[in-house]
């Protein structure tokens, strides 16, 4: 049996945004978008864990049409590795904030994160094109970076290589070449803070970037928010900073503050192999209850109220805790960020196995975990 999940949002909201030597305009933000994340694999067992997720959004002022984004970003996690992940994202969008006249462009980015419990190491590439008036330009990406998670707190080292011959959008956020060059080469370094509660996240980044070669030119910039959970359905998301020029996809430097609504739904459910039909897993152990950033993974297990009932996760590092007996079963609560996990129960010190609803993977000690996929 392979499970899915599937999560979709509307989003409203509004932003005042202001370009350098620009007038602050007051924009609309409305949104849309929806994850879906699962296993590959058929009877004989699951060959990965799989999320993709498509968005879109719109930057309306009062005249027109500022700019309009599609993301589409996919993820695969392989049951022979777990431990690696491969991210690809697709992303087109239309510009209208930098200079008149009808533009666009479009990106390809691929990135590969190697995992070992809290540490998660990752780099990767892009390449993007973008055309505006009579001019069609080029970028490239190089990305590198270190990531670690302790509970409530994230965070991420990472540095960025950029190349890119739109002299229009680099001349308008301060970077000149001192000698004749076909591209622009600059250099980025970005650290992002992440502090997660039961219905509050807080996240932070800054950014700072310096001209390579005949580049020449520095800019900083920052970029904070607050997201608050009112209930499984609504989140409000504050956030304010300072954009860099995007040499992939051609979007100008601008200061930025905004106030979005999301209204979101959650479902998370088995299905039977290509088969056999869709069908509800009956008394499963587990509940998955969006939050911030993530998740909380609710597992409930019927046993007696002397037994020792035991949970281990990646989220752990596969440290055993007892779960609390809640009156009627024994419960536990795990937070989890976005991806893919693992969790397994025993009780009395027996064999580790997945509870009951989730994918079944077995592992190289003789015992078994469920699949978990957060969007």
């Amino acid at each position: 049996m392979h499970a899915q999940a599937f999560v979709w949002w509307l989003d409203a909201g509004g932003a005042i945004v202001q370009q350098p030597r620009g007038t602050a305009r007051a924009v609309a933000t409305p949104g849309i978008g929806g994850t879906r994340g699962g296993l590959l694999g058929d009877s004989r067992g699951a060959r990965g864990a799989w999320s993709v997720t498509g968005e879109g959004a719109l930057t309306v002022a009062m005249d027109s049409v500022d700019a309009a984004q599609g993301v589409v970003r996919a993820s695969l996690t392989p049951s022979r590795a777990p431990w690696t992940t491969s991210d690809f994202e697709i992303s087109s969008t239309t510009i209208g904030l930098a200079l008149p006249g009808a533009a666009g462009s479009a990106s390809v980015t691929f990135q590969q994160s190697l995992r070992r419990g809290s540490l998660r190491v990752f780099g990767g590439g892009a390449v993007g094109r973008t055309s505006r008036s009579a001019l069609d330009s080029r970028g490239t990406g190089l990305q590198v970076g270190l990531a670690l998670a302790h509970e409530p707190f994230s965070g991420a080292v990472s540095l960025h290589r950029a190349t890119t011959n739109d002299w229009q959008l680099m001349e308008a956020s301060g970077f000149t070449l001192s000698r004749a060059a076909s591209a622009y080469a600059m250099r980025d370094a970005r650290v992002d803070v992440t502090w997660r509660a039961a219905r509050v996240q807080l996240t932070a980044s800054g950014f700072h970037r310096s001209g390579l070669s005949a580049t020449r030119g520095t800019a900083s910039g920052y970029a904070g928010a607050v997201t608050w959970q009112l209930n499984t359905s609504v989140q409000m998301i504050a956030h304010s900073g300072r954009q860099l020029a995007d040499p992939l996809r051609g979007i100008p430097q601008a200061n930025y503050a905004g106030l979005t609504a999301r209204w979101q739904r959650h479902s998370d459910y088995p299905i039977a192999s290509s088969l056999s039909a869709t069908r509800i897993v009956r008394n499963a152990e587990y509940t998955l209850e969006p939050r911030a950033g993530g998740a909380e993974l609710v597992v409930r297990i019927n046993a007696p109220i002397g037994a020792v009932v035991e949970t281990a996760s990646d989220v752990s590092e596969w440290i055993p805790a007892r779960m609390s007996w809640s009156g009627t079963q024994f419960e536990a609560r795990i937070a989890l960020s976005t991806g893919t996990h693992r969790v397994a129960v025993r009780v009395n010190g027996g064999r580790w196995r997945a509870p009951r609803g989730l994918v079944r993977v077995d592992d190289e000690f003789g015992g078994a975990a469920g699949i978990v996929v957060v969007p």
